[in-house]
């Protein structure tokens, strides 16, 4: 995925400007954001970091995590 985005942005740090230690930051502030997508991107992308990076990561951005996908679960009632 990274040498893909490196190559269309012509550089990798355009491409991945979090660090990974603030990656869990970055996608939960998506959560936030009005338009159905961006939520629906950060779910995912929370989804695929929580299946691939150490357990120790995960229970580390536990909070943040739920905290999000919470305000996710309760935004989106009355549209589904």
């Amino acid at each position: 995925m990274l040498p893909a985005s490196s190559l269309a942005l012509r550089s990798e740090h355009a491409s991945c400007p979090c660090s990974p230690t603030s990656w869990s930051v970055c996608l939960c502030a998506c959560c936030y954001e009005q338009a159905w997508y961006a939520k629906l991107g950060s779910v995912v992308s929370i989804k695929f970091l929580m299946e691939r990076l150490p357990l120790i990561w995960v229970l580390q951005n536990q909070l943040t995590f739920l905290k999000a996908l919470l305000f996710v679960m309760i935004s989106l009632t009355g549209e589904v």
